[in-house]
């Protein structure tokens, strides 16, 4: 997985990781996955064969004095399964996973806080995998 490697106060690279939250609807904070870990313990939080129902990329303003997305946006990746929305997406501050019970939490929410302007959907489509498959690829 593409997560970026940041610089310690000594210069020395940290371990890459994830950031992933399980429970994006509650005041739990998420946390960091190693990057090697990352597909071992998704697998464990997700059921055998939760299979993927819907997927749609939105589009958020970069920051908050953007005046407009029409050119420059952050895209994203929402997926409803049977039992939950997940949001993947990566910038510069590396991959989030989140989850939620509600599509609202992940959509309107990045890292805990409320994301830039979500300023459209860009696509949407129904899917043919699982997200073991998913995770499997990346």
């Amino acid at each position: 997985m593409g997560v970026r490697a940041s610089k310690g106060k000594d210069g020395e690279k940290n371990h890459r990781s994830a950031y992933f939250n399980d429970e994006a609807n509650s005041s739990t904070s998420g946390k960091f996955i190693p990057d090697k870990e990352l597909q071992k313990s998704l697998k464990k939080v997700i059921g055998s064969n939760e299979r993927i129902l819907n997927v749609y990329i939105y589009k958020s303003k970069l920051s908050c004095y953007q005046l407009t997305s029409w050119i420059f946006y952050h895209p994203f990746v929402v997926l409803q399964t049977e039992n939950w929305w997940w949001s993947i997406e990566k910038n510069g501050d590396g991959v989030a996973i989140q989850r939620s019970k509600h599509r609202e939490s992940v959509r309107e929410n990045y890292r805990m806080r409320s994301r830039n302007t979500v300023s459209g959907l860009l696509a949407e489509d129904t899917c043919r995998y699982n997200l073991r498959e998913l995770i499997d690829m990346l």
